[in-house]
């Protein structure tokens, strides 16, 4: 059964509305439906760029960090992250996509490399 917000997702036409709701359901505590899951995982798969620059914006470490530890970042996307946390002031951020650096990126080798 969806609720409200899961209704708005599948309606609206706005896509920073879509990247919130997706944001705020994909990594929040609640029990999403299998459906729910992977129709938020899919559309945040395809905006990964938008993703991490709205959660920035909006400093929610924790959530940052739910979506930093997904792997779905590549290289160069993780390097702006750093970048831009930094320019934003978003030193708690900045601290752990450095220090989580080598290990994330490493994940995210490895999942290149299944994809072989």
């Amino acid at each position: 059964m969806l609720n409200s917000l899961d209704e708005q997702f599948l309606t609206t036409s706005q896509e920073d509305k879509k990247l919130q709701i997706a944001l705020s359901r994909y990594f929040s505590s609640a029990q999403l439906s299998p459906e729910c899951q992977e129709r938020y995982e899919a559309y945040l798969k395809k905006r990964l760029r938008p993703c991490m620059l709205k959660l920035l914006e909006i400093g929610d470490f924790s959530r940052f960090v739910s979506f930093a530890e997904t792997g779905w970042m590549n290289e160069k996307l993780y390097q702006e992250a750093i970048l831009k946390s930094a320019d934003l002031g978003k030193s708690e951020i900045t601290v752990y996509l450095l220090r989580n650096q080598k290990r994330l990126s490493v994940r995210t080798a490895e999942n290149l490399a299944l994809d072989f």
